[in-house]
Protein backbone atom coordinates (compact mmCIF):
# COMPACT_ATOMS: atom_id res chain seq x y z
CA UNK A 1 0.00 0.00 0.00
CA UNK A 2 2.81 2.27 0.94
CA UNK A 3 4.54 1.78 -2.27
CA UNK A 4 1.18 2.84 -4.57
CA UNK A 5 0.87 5.88 -2.61
CA UNK A 6 4.56 7.04 -2.93
CA UNK A 7 4.05 6.26 -6.65
CA UNK A 8 0.75 8.32 -6.61
CA UNK A 9 2.99 10.72 -4.92
CA UNK A 10 5.55 11.17 -7.27
CA UNK A 11 3.33 11.59 -10.26
CA UNK A 12 1.37 14.19 -8.65
CA UNK A 13 4.51 16.37 -7.88
CA UNK A 14 6.08 15.46 -11.61
CA UNK A 15 2.87 16.32 -12.88
CA UNK A 16 2.67 19.88 -10.74
CA UNK A 17 6.18 20.55 -11.70
CA UNK A 18 5.55 19.92 -15.83
CA UNK A 19 2.04 22.22 -15.17
CA UNK A 20 3.97 25.20 -13.37
CA UNK A 21 7.07 24.34 -16.00
CA UNK A 22 4.13 25.04 -18.96
CA UNK A 23 2.64 28.16 -17.24
CA UNK A 24 6.47 29.89 -16.85
CA UNK A 25 7.40 28.93 -20.18
CA UNK A 26 4.35 30.56 -21.81
CA UNK A 27 5.06 33.39 -19.52
CA UNK A 28 8.37 33.66 -20.12
CA UNK A 29 8.28 33.76 -24.32
CA UNK A 30 5.15 36.23 -24.65
CA UNK A 31 6.51 40.14 -25.35
CA UNK A 32 5.20 42.52 -23.14
CA UNK A 33 2.61 44.45 -24.93
CA UNK A 34 3.48 47.52 -27.20
CA UNK A 35 2.70 50.70 -25.05
CA UNK A 36 1.98 54.55 -25.83
CA UNK A 37 5.53 54.76 -24.31
CA UNK A 38 7.54 52.94 -26.85
CA UNK A 39 5.08 53.90 -30.01
CA UNK A 40 6.46 57.62 -28.93
CA UNK A 41 10.12 56.38 -29.58
CA UNK A 42 9.78 55.70 -33.12
CA UNK A 43 8.89 59.54 -33.49
CA UNK A 44 12.45 60.26 -32.54
CA UNK A 45 14.39 57.51 -35.29
CA UNK A 46 16.06 59.30 -38.00
CA UNK A 47 18.71 60.70 -39.35
CA UNK A 48 19.56 64.10 -37.86
CA UNK A 49 22.35 66.77 -38.29
CA UNK A 50 23.04 69.07 -35.01
CA UNK A 51 24.25 72.34 -33.86
CA UNK A 52 25.32 72.34 -30.38
CA UNK A 53 26.59 75.32 -27.85
CA UNK A 54 28.61 73.52 -24.66
CA UNK A 55 29.53 75.46 -21.78
CA UNK A 56 33.08 76.18 -20.93
CA UNK A 57 32.29 78.42 -17.63
CA UNK A 58 30.21 81.23 -16.59
CA UNK A 59 30.63 83.25 -19.81
CA UNK A 60 31.91 80.89 -22.24
CA UNK A 61 30.88 78.49 -24.64
CA UNK A 62 31.84 76.67 -27.35
CA UNK A 63 29.69 75.23 -30.58
CA UNK A 64 30.00 72.01 -32.63
CA UNK A 65 28.11 70.33 -35.26
CA UNK A 66 27.15 66.69 -34.91
CA UNK A 67 25.26 63.66 -36.59
CA UNK A 68 22.87 60.96 -35.11
CA UNK A 69 22.05 58.11 -37.48
CA UNK A 70 19.29 56.33 -35.20
CA UNK A 71 16.50 53.57 -35.34
CA UNK A 72 14.21 51.17 -33.53
CA UNK A 73 15.40 47.60 -31.68
CA UNK A 74 12.01 45.93 -32.49
CA UNK A 75 9.26 47.74 -30.84
CA UNK A 76 10.71 48.50 -27.80
CA UNK A 77 14.69 50.30 -28.46
CA UNK A 78 15.54 53.28 -29.87
CA UNK A 79 19.72 52.85 -30.47
CA UNK A 80 21.60 56.27 -31.80
CA UNK A 81 24.69 56.56 -32.81
CA UNK A 82 26.00 60.05 -32.33
CA UNK A 83 29.36 61.76 -34.22
CA UNK A 84 30.76 64.56 -34.04
CA UNK A 85 34.37 66.91 -33.97
CA UNK A 86 34.78 68.16 -30.51
CA UNK A 87 36.23 71.70 -30.64
CA UNK A 88 39.97 72.19 -29.47
CA UNK A 89 38.90 73.99 -25.89
CA UNK A 90 37.22 70.72 -24.94
CA UNK A 91 40.08 68.64 -25.87
CA UNK A 92 39.49 68.23 -29.73
CA UNK A 93 39.46 64.83 -31.87
CA UNK A 94 36.66 62.78 -33.05
CA UNK A 95 33.50 61.93 -30.71
CA UNK A 96 31.50 58.94 -30.84
CA UNK A 97 29.26 57.99 -28.66
CA UNK A 98 25.97 55.13 -28.44
CA UNK A 99 22.65 55.94 -26.88
CA UNK A 100 19.89 53.61 -26.22
CA UNK A 101 16.52 54.52 -24.91
CA UNK A 102 13.49 52.61 -23.95
CA UNK A 103 10.24 52.05 -21.69
CA UNK A 104 9.85 49.78 -18.42
CA UNK A 105 6.72 48.86 -18.21
CA UNK A 106 7.36 47.41 -15.03
CA UNK A 107 8.89 50.16 -13.63
CA UNK A 108 6.81 52.98 -15.24
CA UNK A 109 10.05 54.62 -16.37
CA UNK A 110 11.62 55.75 -19.53
CA UNK A 111 15.12 54.01 -19.40
CA UNK A 112 18.41 53.98 -21.27
CA UNK A 113 22.52 54.07 -21.48
CA UNK A 114 25.13 56.45 -22.50
CA UNK A 115 28.56 55.31 -23.94
CA UNK A 116 30.99 57.33 -25.65
CA UNK A 117 35.07 56.69 -26.92
CA UNK A 118 35.96 60.08 -24.44
CA UNK A 119 35.20 58.14 -20.81
CA UNK A 120 35.29 55.07 -19.54
CA UNK A 121 31.44 55.41 -17.60
CA UNK A 122 28.52 53.68 -18.38
CA UNK A 123 25.70 56.46 -17.98
CA UNK A 124 22.29 54.53 -16.77
CA UNK A 125 19.37 56.71 -17.03
CA UNK A 126 15.61 56.42 -15.68
CA UNK A 127 12.92 59.68 -15.98
CA UNK A 128 9.23 60.35 -17.50
CA UNK A 129 7.94 61.07 -20.88
CA UNK A 130 5.61 64.21 -20.83
CA UNK A 131 3.45 63.68 -23.89
CA UNK A 132 1.72 67.15 -23.47
CA UNK A 133 5.12 68.81 -24.37
CA UNK A 134 6.70 65.20 -26.40
CA UNK A 135 9.49 65.80 -23.89
CA UNK A 136 11.70 62.73 -22.63
CA UNK A 137 13.71 63.71 -19.31
CA UNK A 138 16.25 61.59 -17.99
CA UNK A 139 18.66 61.00 -15.00
CA UNK A 140 21.30 59.75 -13.76
CA UNK A 141 24.45 60.08 -11.78
CA UNK A 142 27.98 60.46 -13.12
CA UNK A 143 31.65 61.59 -12.30
CA UNK A 144 31.87 65.24 -12.20
CA UNK A 145 32.06 67.22 -15.32
CA UNK A 146 33.20 70.35 -13.86
CA UNK A 147 35.94 68.45 -11.86
CA UNK A 148 37.00 65.20 -13.75
CA UNK A 149 40.21 65.15 -11.08
CA UNK A 150 37.47 64.47 -8.67
CA UNK A 151 36.23 60.90 -7.62
CA UNK A 152 32.67 62.70 -7.02
CA UNK A 153 29.67 61.18 -8.50
CA UNK A 154 26.85 64.02 -9.26
CA UNK A 155 23.43 64.45 -10.50
CA UNK A 156 22.60 65.23 -14.24
CA UNK A 157 19.50 65.95 -15.86
CA UNK A 158 19.08 65.67 -19.82
CA UNK A 159 16.12 66.15 -22.09
CA UNK A 160 15.03 65.47 -25.48
CA UNK A 161 12.09 67.40 -26.65
CA UNK A 162 10.09 67.11 -30.67
CA UNK A 163 9.20 70.20 -31.68
CA UNK A 164 5.83 70.84 -34.14
CA UNK A 165 8.30 72.19 -36.75
CA UNK A 166 10.33 68.47 -37.02
CA UNK A 167 13.24 69.85 -34.91
CA UNK A 168 14.43 68.31 -31.89
CA UNK A 169 15.86 70.08 -29.17
CA UNK A 170 18.22 69.08 -26.62
CA UNK A 171 20.06 69.41 -23.30
CA UNK A 172 22.68 68.33 -20.60
CA UNK A 173 22.44 69.97 -16.94
CA UNK A 174 24.33 68.73 -14.20
CA UNK A 175 23.21 69.53 -10.14
CA UNK A 176 25.54 71.94 -8.69
CA UNK A 177 24.74 73.27 -5.08
CA UNK A 178 21.32 71.59 -5.40
CA UNK A 179 20.41 73.72 -8.74
CA UNK A 180 20.92 72.04 -12.31
CA UNK A 181 23.47 74.13 -14.22
CA UNK A 182 23.31 73.72 -18.23
CA UNK A 183 25.95 72.56 -19.96
CA UNK A 184 25.11 71.91 -23.23
CA UNK A 185 22.04 72.47 -25.88
CA UNK A 186 21.11 72.06 -28.89
CA UNK A 187 18.87 71.44 -31.75
CA UNK A 188 18.94 68.60 -34.58
CA UNK A 189 17.32 68.29 -37.76
CA UNK A 190 16.52 65.45 -40.14
CA UNK A 191 18.57 65.44 -43.00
Amino acid sequence: MLKYALVGAAAALVTGFALQDEKQDAGMHKPPAVTKEHKFLKQLVGNWESDMECSMGPDKTVKMKGSETSRMLGDYWYEAEMKGDMPAEMGGGAFTGHMTIGYDSKKGKVVGTWVDNMTDYLWVYEGTLDEATKTITLETTGPNMADPSSKEYVRYRETQTLNADGTKTFSSAMEMNGTFVPMMKGVARKK
